[in-house]
């Protein structure tokens, strides 16, 4: 059981825990082989992966920051429509708001100049 867990560890080169990990005990020989074979694969494969794509991370980043700023682009148009859209809705409201305060004073001085011409008589 000890062993299965000792080489499921060596699969990962260089990391603290394989460096770690059992150097009080002595490894049996078919751990030892096990061992220097796994470590063997993963120095031939550690460098492929790493020089397949360098800027794969950066790239990956910079599509995401196209993204985000294509939908921020989308959203601010949309704030700036409904921006407009409400002011116009204000503004139709005051005109209209200002037009009936208009006719309400030309009808309150109408009925004052009646009650005048009724009081003179």
């Amino acid at each position: 059981v000890e062993g299965s867990v000792d080489e499921g560890r060596n699969r990962r080169p260089n990391s603290p825990s394989r460096l770690s990990v059992g150097s009080d005990r002595v490894r049996t020989i078919s751990e030892s082989s096990n061992r220097s074979q796994t470590s063997s694969h993963a120095v031939e494969k550690g460098p492929a992966v790493s020089t397949k794509r360098p800027g794969a991370g950066l790239e990956r980043s910079v599509k995401d920051l196209q993204r985000s700023t294509v939908s921020l682009q989308r959203y601010r148009n949309l704030l700036n429509e409904e921006i407009d859209a409400s002011v116009k809705r204000i503004q139709s409201a005051f005109q209209e708001l200002h037009q009936r305060l208009d006719d309400r004073e030309v009808a309150l001085l109408l009925e004052l100049d009646h009650v005048k011409a009724h009081a003179i008589e």
